[in-house]
């Protein structure tokens, strides 16, 4: 690795730690009354979108061991309907990480990121990066749990990029919200996957049961959903 590999690396490091503070500390909703916001523009914007899907039946689930049982389908997240929307309503979004160990260590990625996008409050059209996970080849993980608190909100909530570099870089994004729309993806509780190539989940998907070496097909990250508890 050379140097200016190490400092964007040490970098991205010292940002992951500030930016879960900042994060945690703040309490984002999506309710803005001057358009457009950072996530609406970030939905509208041209480039590659995440292919992702959602494990049916995994509402309640808190990873994907949870709902890894024979016969466990993962469904086009655009195939979604709002009504079990968290729209209005708090909610906990958690980035567990690759769904496979295999993912890591005979990835075919020299590294992964993944940052989550929310709106900031102090600059309508900017959003805030929260660098969420980061894996670089040779099996070194960073963050491999990040949980971020969505304020009860409605329309766009939060906004994931991911980041791949292999034989050539790899960014595109996916919006989140609370109301259906042709470009924002529903917010509902459940386990979602992140694909890390294009065309993956594109059709509803069989998945292998855990440790099955047909993960290895599958390249993705894992992230959870839930309403968040009554206090």
């Amino acid at each position: 690795m050379n140097p200016s590999e190490t400092q964007g690396s040490s970098r991205r490091q010292f940002l992951l730690a500030g930016s879960a503070a900042v994060a945690g500390a703040m309490l984002l909703g999506a309710d803005f009354t001057n358009p457009p916001g950072g996530l609406a523009t970030l939905a509208s914007a041209k480039g590659p979108r995440i292919p992702v899907a959602y494990i049916e039946g995994s509402e309640g689930a808190t990873s994907v061991a949870d709902v890894l049982v024979a016969g466990a389908r993962a469904v086009p997240a655009a195939s979604l309907r709002g009504k079990a929307s968290l729209s209005g309503k708090p909610a906990v979004v958690t980035v567990h990480g690759f769904a496979a160990q295999a993912h890591a260590t005979s990835s075919p990625f020299a590294s992964v990121l993944v940052d989550a996008l929310i709106q900031s409050p102090v600059r309508r059209s900017d959003t805030l990066p929260f660098y969420a996970f980061t894996f670089r080849s040779g099996g070194s993980v960073t963050s491999s749990t990040s949980r971020l608190r969505l304020a009860a909100g409605r329309g766009e909530r939060v906004g994931l990029r991911v980041t791949t570099a292999g034989a050539r870089a790899h960014t595109a994004h996916v919006v989140f919200g609370s109301t259906r729309s042709g470009h924002v993806g529903t917010v509902r509780p459940g386990v979602y996957l992140l694909g890390l190539q294009d065309g993956m989940f594109a059709r509803t998907v069989t998945l292998p049961a855990a440790g099955d070496a047909a993960w290895s097909a599958l390249p993705s990250v894992v992230v959870v959903v839930e309403a968040e508890a009554a206090s």
